[in-house]
């Protein structure tokens, strides 16, 4: 796996969108985090980052990363289960 992989999931109801944020950092530790983002005119907004509406689409920062509609496979994702064991196992 390069490094700097992601992984966003949004599930956004009316003004508030759920964030569930994995990625390889730059020294290959997989992170994971949940943020809660509030819409804000034209931006969801949450603690460590943010959700832009840009023509018709969705751009996550930090990243500048668009994002594509559809569902999530939750069979497996490296990234989103290391992200969320990386702390957890002994």
């Amino acid at each position: 796996m390069r490094k700097g992989n992601k992984l966003v999931i949004v599930p956004i109801k009316d003004s508030i969108a759920l964030l569930d944020f994995c990625h390889v950092n730059y020294i290959d530790q997989y992170v994971g985090k949940f943020n809660t983002l509030k819409l804000n005119k034209h931006w969801y907004v949450g603690k460590f980052s943010k959700i832009v509406l840009k023509n018709n689409g969705l751009q996550f920062k930090p990243g500048n990363l668009l994002l594509k509609q559809g569902i999530h496979d939750k069979s497996f994702n490296k990234v989103e289960n290391h992200g969320y064991l990386q702390y957890t196992c002994s």
